[in-house]
């Protein structure tokens, strides 16, 4: 008579069952890697003001339809001032490594300053990836923004930028350098008017010294807001550069990126100190296709200084069907 137990005593059917657990355990912790692993390209992106102002050459995968939904800043000047600054903004990866992006950024200002808050400006922008980093080169990028003013600006009329950028990369270290050119605006005021919390495209307004001289004006930008704004008649200004340097360090199996930045921004035609400021940041992977951000600055050299945090959350979808593809 044959036996109806394997050796051991165990039954087929608890053998099967056993069989099948560890299958469907396999399955699962298959599926989480593979959720993780797809995740991970999504955190590496740093763009300006994501979550500092130093980004890298990468651009998305093609068809990546990215929006920031929840990028807030908090800015504190010297005299115990606030400032609020929200920027939502969507980017599109339509060509091969070329984003097309657009930005709205808000601010609510301080009392006894107007107009006190609104919609500054809408920004488009283009990136483009110019060489994918190899062995021995570094990826290479350039990037090019118009912004128009609107009703919530400190000054009036359209502003540009333009921006090089590489990006080198050392084992989970990457570094990354920008240099760019603009041109910005100023408001002159009155010799009494209190400092002013940076503003977007550009505030550059009376200092601590109470003097409307042109030599002691502070200046600065959002961190988002790349080379600020065109001179015109009733607003005076001129040409602007910066250059800044950023490391960042990447975890794998945390989708966890940190950044930490240094950049100088100066104005030319005012007779006053370079800007200086620092920041260090990150990004987290919190779900497949949503990351999350912050950071902290300051700005530790110029007219006013500044302490500043700002945090956003980005997501991120496949949207192939708003530019088709042809084929030949």
């Amino acid at each position: 008579m044959m036996s109806s137990t394997f050796r051991g005593g165990r039954s087929p059917g608890t053998t099967a069952r056993r069989v099948g657990g560890a299958c469907a355990l396999g399955l699962l912790l298959s599926a989480g890697l593979g959720v993780a692993a797809g995740a991970q390209p999504e955190y590496r992106n740093i763009d300006g003001g994501r979550p500092v102002r130093i980004e890298d050459a990468d651009a998305s995968a093609r068809h990546s339809l990215d929006f920031e939904i929840a990028p807030a800043r908090v800015d504190r000047i010297t005299g115990g001032l606030y400032r609020w600054q929200f920027e939502p903004r969507v980017s599109y990866a339509a060509f091969p490594r070329t984003e097309i992006e657009v930005r709205a950024p808000f601010a609510y200002r301080e009392r006894d300053v107007e107009p006190r808050g609104g919609l500054v400006g809408v920004g488009l922008g283009a990136f483009h990836t110019l060489r994918v980093e190899t062995e021995h080169m570094p990826a290479l990028a350039a990037e090019a923004e118009l912004l128009f003013s609107a009703g919530g600006s400190l000054t009036s009329g359209d502003t540009y930028s333009f921006t090089g950028i590489a990006t080198r990369t050392f084992g989970r270290y990457r570094l990354h350098a920008n240099a760019g050119y603009g041109t910005y605006r100023v408001p002159i005021p009155s010799p009494d008017a209190p400092p002013q919390i940076p503003d977007t495209p550009c505030s550059i307004t009376g200092g601590n010294g109470g003097s409307a001289s042109r030599g002691r004006v502070a200046a600065a930008c959002l961190a988002s807001s790349q080379l600020a704004t065109a001179s015109s008649q009733g607003d005076p200004g001129g040409s602007r550069w910066l250059v800044g340097a950023a490391v960042d360090r990447t975890f794998p199996l945390r989708s966890l990126l940190l950044v930490a930045d240094v950049f100088a921004e100066d104005y030319r035609g005012l007779d006053r100190p370079i800007d200086w400021t620092a920041e260090a940041g990150l990004r987290r992977q919190v779900a497949l296709r949503t990351v999350l951000e912050a950071s902290v600055g300051t700005r530790f050299t110029g007219p006013a200084a500044t302490w500043f945090v700002s945090l956003g959350v980005s997501t991120s979808r496949a949207a192939r069907m708003l530019i088709p593809e042809t084929r030949p």
